[in-house]
C-alpha cells in the first residue's frame, strides 16, 4: 500500500486516542509526527502521571510499550485515514535484539522511529528506535500480527 506522506502539522493535530487501541492509563506516546510507506515516527514526554514511571524514571517495559504503541499508530493511521476503517488492534508477536542503553527520566522527550522490514498478510516485521536528547536509547526488532475487527 502506498501513503501519501501527510504533513507534520495534520499529523501532529490527531488525538491519538482516535488512532489507538488502548486507552488511559497505558497510552504512552503524545503524537504521530510523520509516516510514509515503510517509516513511522512518534514523540512521548515522561511525566509523572505515566504509568510506567517509577521513582522518576522510565521502567523498561515502558519503552517496549512505546514501540508498539507506534506501531499501533501506523497501523491506527492507515486504518482511519487511508482505508477508512475502524482502527484494528494488534499483538506483539516476538522481539528481538532488544538493547537498551540508558534510562529515561521524568522531563525527557522520547522519540520512537520503526521501519518496516517486511509484511506478509497481517504480520509486519519493523526494527525500532527510540531516541532521548538525539542519542539512541533503545533499540529492537518486533514483529506485530494485527487484528481486523471488520
Amino acid at each position: 500500500m502506498e501513503i501519501m506522506k501527510p504533513a507534520e502539522d495534520f499529523l501532529r493535530n490527531i488525538d491519538v486516542h482516535d488512532i489507538l487501541p488502548q486507552r488511559e492509563p497505558f497510552i504512552v506516546i503524545d503524537k504521530l509526527v510523520y509516516i510514509d510507506d515503510t517509516h513511522t515516527k512518534t514523540e512521548f514526554t515522561l511525566t509523572e502521571s505515566c504509568i510506567f514511571a517509577s521513582q522518576g524514571v522510565f521502567i523498561s517495559e515502558g519503552l517496549i510499550e512505546i514501540v508498539a504503541q507506534t506501531c499501533a499508530a501506523r497501523v491506527g493511521y492507515l486504518s482511519k485515514y487511508v482505508l477508512h476503517k475502524r482502527v484494528s488492534i494488534g499483538y506483539i508477536g516476538a522481539i528481538r535484539s532488544l538493547s537498551q542503553y540508558s534510562i529515561p527520566v521524568l522531563g525527557d522527550k522520547l522519540v520512537c522511529s520503526i521501519e518496516i522490514l517486511d509484511q506478509v498478510f497481517n504480520i509486519s516485521r519493523a526494527i525500532a528506535t527510540i531516541l532521548c536528547n538525539d542519542k539512541v536509547v533503545f533499540s529492537t526488532e518486533i514483529k506485530v500480527v494485527e487484528v481486523s475487527e471488520d
